[in-house]
């Protein structure tokens, strides 16, 4: 798998696991990262990704450590090679 796969794969995974940590919808997730319903939809479901300033709204929201998410995400892509 690709590196921007991987990415996808791991925010994908983060996300639905922070979101049902917090109790909440994807409709209320989409509302604080400020994106509409589809795009949210489409990240947890791994077929987009977002940007920084909504990757930014998502770690701040969700009570995420920048450097752990990174760490992670650097993990995950190195183990797929």
């Amino acid at each position: 798998m690709s590196a921007n796969g991987e990415m996808k794969e791991y925010l994908m995974d983060e996300l639905g696991k922070r979101r049902y940590q917090m109790g909440i919808s994807q409709a209320e997730m989409a509302s604080r990262l400020n994106i509409s319903l589809r795009q949210y939809s489409n990240l947890e479901n791994g077929k987009s990704l977002c940007s920084i300033e909504t990757l930014a709204r998502f770690l701040t929201c969700s009570g995420i450590n920048r450097a752990e998410f990174i760490s992670g995400l650097v993990e995950t892509i190195t183990k797929s090679k």
